[in-house]
This record gives C-alpha cells, sequence and structure tokens, in this order.
C-alpha cells in the first residue's frame, strides 16, 4: 500500500551498445510527488526485442529499494552485464544474441 506518489524518469544509459567484456548502468530518476515520506521498490525489466528463440515478454532482472522524502527525487543505477541478457541456445545453453534491449 502507499501513501505517497511517485513519478518515474527514464535517463539515458551508459552506453548504446555494449561487448561480451562490457556492462552497461541503467539510470532511473524518482520522485516522490506525494506530501509523506515513502519507500517504494524500483523494478528493471528486460525484454529481448527479436530472439533466435522464444523469450519471456518481460523478464525482472534487478530490483531496489528506496526511501525517499517527500518533496526529493533519487537517482537509482542498475548495472546489467552481458549474462544478464542471454537466451537459451539449440541446445540449451546460454547465448548473448546481437540486437536490441
Amino acid at each position: 500500500m502507499r501513501y505517497t506518489k511517485f513519478e518515474y524518469e527514464s535517463l539515458p544509459c551508459s552506453a548504446d551498445r555494449i561487448g561480451l567484456d562490457d556492462r552497461i548502468d541503467v539510470f532511473i530518476m524518482i520522485a516522490n510527488q506525494g506530501n509523506l515520506t515513502g519507500t517504494e521498490v524500483i523494478h528493471l525489466y528486460v525484454r529481448d526485442v527479436v530472439s533466435s528463440s522464444v523469450t519471456l515478454t518481460l523478464e525482472l532482472k534487478v530490483f531496489d529499494r528506496a526511501e525517499i522524502e517527500f518533496g526529493d527525487r533519487t537517482k537509482i543505477v542498475f548495472t546489467l552485464e552481458p549474462p544478464d541478457l542471454t537466451v537459451s541456445g539449440p541446445n540449451g545453453s546460454a547465448i548473448v544474441e546481437p540486437g536490441r534491449f
């Protein structure tokens, strides 16, 4: 149950592309628009736009909890690495495919 109102704003990621040895930071700004301090659980879901195998429409990759004073805002940073973007290959092994997520 919430007793306040949160507003989300997505910010640019740390990179448009990553290689197999890279990582990417995803930034989200959250503002407490209500009159009370509140706690929010922030979820980051990923989807593979085009995949060679059947994948979930959205897959929860990471989450965090933030307590935000009324009228304040905070920046949340989630870090994704190539293993976070794997799909099951033809033989069941995890593979990282090129493409948009």
